[in-house]
């Protein structure tokens, strides 16, 4: 978050990001998502929001990075396995 002091007060300027999609590498296997969890979360802070299967084969390749609290943002998996996200107000 960055703050800028103006004549009329002060002007916030938040950067919120996500990343989402099926990184077809599953998250469940520390071995294999080392290297998605070294980049996202231990490089840029982010965290991973999917913690449940995503796949018929009870793995988890879709994946959600974001930067935004629980308060921010909310997750579902659909039966269709569909990762949705909604970004609060």
């Amino acid at each position: 978050m960055y703050n800028f002091k103006t004549r009329t007060g002060t002007i916030v300027i938040s950067i919120c990001k996500i990343s989402i999609g099926d990184f077809n590498n599953n998250w469940f296997n520390e071995s294999k998502r080392l290297p998605l969890y070294n980049l996202f979360v231990k490089d840029n802070k982010y965290r991973q929001l999917v913690s449940c299967r995503s796949t018929d084969s009870k793995t988890c390749i879709d994946h959600l990075y974001t930067n935004l609290t629980d308060t921010q943002i909310s997750t579902n998996t659909l039966e269709t396995y569909l990762i949705t996200v909604a970004k609060r107000i």
